[in-house]
């Protein structure tokens, strides 16, 4: 089904603030737009939401001194129903200030990189840089920061009318270079002519959807992995839910004590009370013990499949609509090869090239994640999820905390657990039984809190996958 275009219906001005409890309530999802002084960050979010005036636009650099929050709407209408989002537009103030003195540049720094290192609703990153100049410094480590802080970041090259069409391209491909970006992310925009308003607003929509969909599967798992460890009993159910009788084929009726098996066979169905139970759910566990614990379980296991259909489904259409003719611009300065995706079904929705699995070869080698060394068609076949045979993993926590990196920067599915786990592609060290979903969300979670031996060596290879 052909989704509409979305497009900026309502902005309006929110607050301004420098510290957390200053920040607008209730939260949203947010896009936030950072760059140098001067960079036309105010034209761009005026142009973006058609309200002359909505940003003030200044010609004294570093005149933005707070973060601003604004307050949009966008909507879209697909086969006559129609959709709307409400989101923050966050205005970030510019690095790189001439004319500032420097106690208020650390001082701004530190409140903006707390920002942005600590929010949990930025789904989006929109770096402004004049495309005018070359790459400089600033914004180069500005880019790679806001990556190392785990954010999607889009490039937007901002003045284009104040260069010719080839001038534009020229400068374009210096930043795809320089950057190592492919063009999903990265554009130029004139605010004078609007080009490439509606892409950018796409761009802007397709990200904040998807962050939502990571932090609500994220969400959801915890939940779910939280249930199992505090409750062991019912740790198996969800693997077997789909059969008939998965209680009692789950093993679940075994694991009770003898007097709360007593309790369920005593138990009748005609003395069930939906009314009751739906005023206070946990009303019959002294009757069933675990009752309202395994429909939580059970109900948060079906949300979380169709969260991940839903994120499986939004990585298609995102798909589709980068292949979609739209006002794209075509790079006339440089010859491009398409990137090779991994496998051909491509179950892990994996970017990464031949030179990159190489790089990850040596990534999971020197970090001896595996028992066995493991050559380059190996790490392929593993991504093909076409192994001949299966690995045995010497850290879970560091095998987690890896994945939770590529996925992170957009090389393999956020649901990367799922692949392996239905796939059965790495076994236990000691048990040596296949890998599940429910083992590598506990090992993910435990690798967040505390940095498995050998991260540093990832975060090393990370680096210059980065780099290109």
């Amino acid at each position: 089904m052909n989704k509409g275009t979305w497009d900026i219906i309502h902005a309006q001005y929110i607050t301004s603030a420098v510290r957390a409890d200053q920040y607008p309530t209730p939260p949203l999802i947010e896009a936030a737009f950072i760059g140098r002084s001067n960079v036309g960050k105010s034209s761009l979010i005026n142009s973006l939401c058609r309200r002359n005036g909505l940003a003030r636009v200044s010609s004294t650099p570093g005149k933005t001194q707070t973060i601003n929050f604004y307050g949009l709407q966008a909507k879209r209408t697909t086969e006559g129903q129609e959709e709307r989002a409400d989101f923050y537009l966050v205005d970030l103030p510019g690095y790189g200030f001439a004319k500032t003195a420097k106690t208020n540049k650390d001082k701004w720094s530190g409140f903006i990189s707390k920002y942005l290192s600590g929010s949990d609703n930025l789904g989006l990153v929109c770096q402004l840089i004049d495309i005018r100049h070359k790459p400089l410094d600033s914004d180069i480590e500005s880019y790679h920061w806001l990556l190392d802080c785990g954010l999607q970041v889009q490039v937007i090259l901002t003045k284009a009318d104040k260069l010719s069409k080839n001038a534009a391209m020229a400068q374009k491909a210096l930043f795809k270079r320089e950057l190592g970006l492919d063009d999903s992310r990265i554009m130029t925009y004139s605010v004078t002519q609007n080009t490439m308003r509606s892409e950018l607003i796409g761009r802007i929509m397709t990200a904040l959807e998807g962050h939502y969909l990571r932090q609500e599967i994220f969400r959801v798992t915890e939940n779910i992995v939280a249930i199992q460890q505090k409750y062991r009993v019912v740790r198996d159910i969800v693997q077997d839910m789909d059969i008939p009788d998965f209680l009692w084929e789950s093993g679940y009726f075994e694991d009770l004590t003898s007097d709360e098996r007593k309790k369920y066979i005593a138990f009748r169905c005609s003395d069930f009370d939906m009314d009751a139970y739906l005023h206070e759910p946990s009303c019959y566990d002294e009757r069933l013990p675990y009752f309202s614990i395994i429909v939580s379980l059970v109900v948060l296991s079906k949300y979380l499949y169709f969260l991940q259909e839903q994120e499986s489904k939004y990585y298609t259409d995102s798909v589709a609509t980068k292949e979609q003719v739209l006002p794209k611009e075509k790079d006339e300065s440089v010859e491009t090869t398409p990137a090779k995706i991994v496998g051909k079904s491509n179950p892990f929705k994996s970017t990464l090239k031949a030179n990159e699995i190489k790089l990850l070869t040596e990534c999971v080698n020197e970090t001896n994640m595996f028992t066995t060394t493991v050559s380059t068609k190996i790490l392929t076949d593993f991504f093909n999820c076409k192994l001949d045979g299966v690995l045995k993993v010497n850290n879970t926590r560091l095998l987690a905390y890896l994945m939770m990196q590529l996925s992170c920067y957009n090389y393999i599915i956020y649901e990367w657990q799922s692949v392996i786990a239905n796939n059965k592609l790495i076994l236990k060290k000691i048990k040596g039984e296949p890998l599940t979903r429910t083992d590598l969300s506990s090992a993910t979670d435990q690798a967040k809190n505390i940095y498995p031996k050998g991260y540093e060596i990832i975060d090393k290879y990370i680096k210059q996958l980065q780099k290109g």
